[in-house]
């Protein structure tokens, strides 16, 4: 029984080693003459057909800044080496073989548009030759390529990222460089969803090109891999373009803070400074060039054209408003449209009172007013009631005056001094007309002065409505304008 456990358990050993054997024979069968620099073709005029297929598995980073796109992704190469075939059955059932870097042949097909530092960032992985003589690399790598990134619909853009594939030394003649799979073009079966970016698989392709440069007549084929790719646009939505609305509609409440506050202009200038931050980080995230404008920071230019002027026209609306303390009219042809015009466009309430003012030049003396204008003025009754109380027995002469003479200047009254006791009324009348006429004339530059001041406080006001509702129309067009003209909104 110790015997045949002995035998069981030296029988189990012996099988690697005998495996080896077999595994070590066949490589020495194949490599002996076999020479890794000669292409493995039995016929030196006929290219050797290489494979080549991209296995994309995660889209590691878009530097729109340095316009280059780094992936995690594998490569397929497949072509058909005559050296490397043998029977099965001969070789104890062995079916295929792996080939570390340098021991067979293997194209030298390279990512033309890379951008590292190697250059060739792929890992030198074994190469697997199977039994028919096809033979299969399947090196992994993270590439880094060069991709013109195009920034006129950002945030809302879609990006079409090329991997140019070719020999760097063979030409057509001696490399014919096929993809694996034309329709399906890049593999993503194992492709790792990106939170930036969403991989449109359905309109990857892979196209091969042939060119002859200047160098050399021979013709070299390339193929280009398209990764296609579009921007997720949640996180400007959320991040920078409804802060940028929120800011830039409070531009529209700053028109209707009062001007006496004083705050106005620091509102606004606030404003202004918050969508210059906005502005420098949609510079920092986008190459600079000059080829186009994002469509983000066109929306962002528009609002800052609006902030800008909405700050000029609060400097104009606060020169209004103060504009009384010259003592100057509103000219007519402003007074017809601030006062008249824009107000009944937007169903603004005209005062009453609002009549053309007459200029200094135009106005006659308050001097020369009549003195029955003045006394029979609405503003001077009490004191008419105090010139009748002045003498109770004189008052048949006065009520007799009031009625023959209301219409007759001043100077006429000393028609009615022919008596003594007439002309001691007038003396101490004429005293009152002159008080009258005095506090009659600062009424009057009162009133004046406060009409000046309503109307352009009032100019100021619909300067202030009209510039409200300019802006507020200019706001939501931008907005309308980027919703329409973007692609896609939400992805």
């Amino acid at each position: 029984m110790l015997l045949l456990l002995l035998s069981v358990c030296a029988a189990r050993l012996l099988m690697p080693a005998v495996g080896d054997i077999h595994e070590n024979l066949l490589y020495q069968s194949l490599l002996k003459d076999y020479d890794p620099r000669v292409r493995p073709v039995k016929n030196a005029s006929i290219p050797v057909r290489v494979s080549l297929g991209v296995v994309l598995q995660q889209i590691v980073d878009i530097d729109e800044k340095n316009q280059v796109m780094e992936i995690n992704s594998w490569l397929t190469f497949t072509w058909h080496d005559f050296h490397l075939r043998w029977d099965p059955k001969e070789h104890n059932g062995i079916a295929d073989l792996r080939f570390p870097i340098g021991q067979i042949w293997r194209p030298d097909v390279l990512l033309y548009n890379s951008v590292d530092s190697n250059f060739d960032s792929t890992y030198p992985s074994h190469q697997i030759a199977y039994s028919d003589g096809t033979v299969s690399w399947i090196p992994p790598g993270i590439l880094k390529a060069s991709c013109k990134i195009d920034i006129t619909w950002f945030p809302f853009d879609e990006q079409r990222c090329p991997l140019k594939f070719g020999s760097w030394s063979n030409h057509g003649y001696a490399l014919d460089l096929q993809a694996e799979n034309y329709e399906r073009g890049i593999d993503t079966s194992e492709f790792i969803e990106n939170g930036e970016w969403i991989l449109l698989n359905s309109e990857a392709s892979v196209v091969r090109t042939v060119r002859i440069y200047d160098c050399c007549p021979e013709p070299y084929p390339t193929l280009t891999f398209y990764v296609i790719i579009r921007r997720r646009t949640m996180y400007y939505i959320l991040n920078m373009i409804v802060p940028c609305l929120l800011i830039s509609g409070m531009t529209m409440f700053a028109f209707c803070l009062p001007p006496d506050t004083g705050e106005k202009i620091t509102f606004e200038m606030t404003i202004l400074l918050t969508i210059f931050f906005f502005m420098s980080a949609v510079a920092d995230s986008t190459p600079k060039t000059s080829e186009s404008t994002p469509l983000i920071g066109t929306f962002f230019s528009c609002v800052l054209v609006s902030v800008s002027v909405s700050v000029c026209f609060t400097v104009v609306v606060l020169n209004l408003h103060h504009r009384h303390q010259e003592g100057c009219p509103l000219p007519p042809l402003v007074r017809y449209c601030l006062l008249y015009m824009l107000p009944r466009l937007m169903h603004m309430k005209i005062p009453e009172d609002y009549r053309p003012v007459i200029p200094d030049h135009e106005r006659e003396p308050i001097e020369k007013w009549s003195v029955m204008s003045v006394i029979t003025n609405k503003n001077s009754d009490s004191l008419i009631n105090n010139v009748k109380r002045l003498s109770k027995d004189h008052i048949p002469i006065w009520n007799g005056m009031l009625k023959d003479q209301y219409d007759v200047d001043h100077k006429h009254l000393s028609d009615y001094a022919n008596t003594t006791d007439t002309m001691r009324i007038l003396y101490p009348l004429r005293q009152i007309l002159k008080e009258i006429k005095t506090i009659t004339r600062h009424i009057a530059e009162s009133n004046l002065q406060d009409k000046l001041a309503n109307e352009w406080q009032f100019a100021a006001k619909v300067v202030d409505r009209f510039c409200l509702c300019t802006f507020t129309l200019f706001l939501v067009g931008s907005l309308l304008y980027v919703l329409i003209a973007a692609p896609h909104l939400i992805a």
